[in-house]
């Protein structure tokens, strides 16, 4: 319900990713900081992201496995 169709988008940018939101309703938040629509903040391995009432956290892919490999053993 808080998350548009085209919320926010990520580009790559040389080694990393930067984070855009799409101007949507309910904003777009990295490390608590509201994007301005259409301005792209860097996201790296360890960002906290929030669309709208959803948060989420940047992983990598080896901080992915490990948290997945965690989760089915715990």
């Amino acid at each position: 319900e808080t998350v548009s169709k085209f919320h926010a988008y990520f580009r790559a940018v040389g080694a990393g990713w930067d984070l855009f939101d799409a101007g949507s309703r309910n904003g777009t938040r990295v490390m608590g900081r509201q994007l301005v629509a259409k301005e792209g903040t860097p996201v790296a391995h360890g960002t906290h992201v929030r669309f709208g009432a959803i948060d989420l956290l940047v992983l990598d892919a080896g901080a992915t496995w490990d948290k997945l490999q965690r989760r089915r053993s715990g």
